[in-house]
């Protein structure tokens, strides 16, 4: 028993000590990207997320990162991954339009009902919204099934 508790500090005492080095990372990606060494602040942010962050501001900073490079497509990809945390950010949406009107090639392509409405949902709700939407539609449906079979 002792040696469990052991192991479970050590491994509590590993898991800060590895968010302090991402936490160094990030400032040093910081600096690197004030400093205007775009590369290096590139090089930075991937191996945060190398390392399994998943942190919404995390992907901006490495879309900005990546359009002061001038890489606009991993840009415009970064800000869609970052839109996905977090659909309703204000300067996230006037980042993705920035792109989208400075570079034709990268427009979406949402001519289709259901690709508009994909498009739609996407940007304006996170998966944590989508999936407790779907799962109360589930009940409600469930429910009224089950009133509909007993009477």
């Amino acid at each position: 028993m002792a040696r469990l508790i052991g192991l479970i500090m050590i491994l509590g005492l590993s898991i800060g000590v590895i968010a302090q080095d991402d936490g160094q990372t990030i400032a040093a990606a910081e600096r690197a990207y004030i400093l205007g060494d775009y590369e290096q602040a590139i090089a930075l942010y991937e191996q945060v997320i190398a390392q399994g962050a998943t942190d919404g501001v995390l992907y901006y900073n490495l879309g900005s990162a990546y359009y002061m490079a001038e890489d606009y497509g991993r840009a415009l990809v970064n800000y869609l991954r970052a839109q996905m945390v977090m659909p309703r950010d204000g300067d996230l949406q006037k980042a993705i339009a920035r792109i989208r009107s400075e570079r034709l090639d990268l427009q979406g392509d949402d001519s289709g009902l259901l690709e508009g409405l994909a498009a739609i949902t996407l940007s304006s709700t996170t998966q944590d919204e989508l999936e407790g939407g779907t799962f109360a539609l589930w009940i409600l449906w469930f429910m009224l099934l089950t009133v509909f079979i007993i009477y």
